[in-house]
């Protein structure tokens, strides 16, 4: 069966999309996101056949994870995934968003699902930054803590 392409909108969180801030996991370095969204998109998700299955955060809302490896067989299946966001002058056209996204950001992903040797593989393709939250990083309020060193 031949790859097919899928969108989803949710809200993003941890998402590690540009070269300076990809993720490394026992040796392998790749792109990622988290997102959440709602059960019937999650069933949607489930319906593409992909072999990564949602998680279920709470009541109604469910977790996917997406990445796109650094390395890949294709070179166009590999390296950053697209960033962008509507044109704030024409909104039938996109440009490059390159600020990081913050937690509770609404994204729209595009996904590939494909054949692999281990059953439906999927592939991040592209995310489109619908609603940015900025991101804050960790902050923690030390005032009146007397730390020893």
């Amino acid at each position: 069966m031949p790859a097919t392409k899928h969108y989803i909108t949710g809200t993003a969180e941890w998402a590690k999309v540009y070269e300076h801030n990809k993720d490394e996991y026992m040796g392998k370095t790749f792109f990622a996101i988290d997102l959440l969204i709602s059960e019937e998109d999650a069933e949607r998700f489930i319906s593409t056949g992909s072999r990564h299955k949602p998680t279920r955060e709470s009541e109604g809302v469910f977790r996917i994870k997406l990445r796109r490896n650094e390395d890949a067989a294709e070179e166009e299946w590999g390296g950053p995934p697209k960033v962008i966001q509507e044109d704030p002058d024409d909104d039938s056209h996109y440009i490059p968003f390159t600020e990081l996204i913050g937690n509770g950001s609404v994204v729209t992903v595009a996904f590939t699902v494909y054949d692999s040797k281990f059953g439906k593989g999927t592939r991040l393709e592209s995310v489109r930054v619908d609603k940015h939250v900025e991101f804050g990083g960790t902050r923690v309020d030390t005032t009146g803590i007397d730390v020893p060193f």
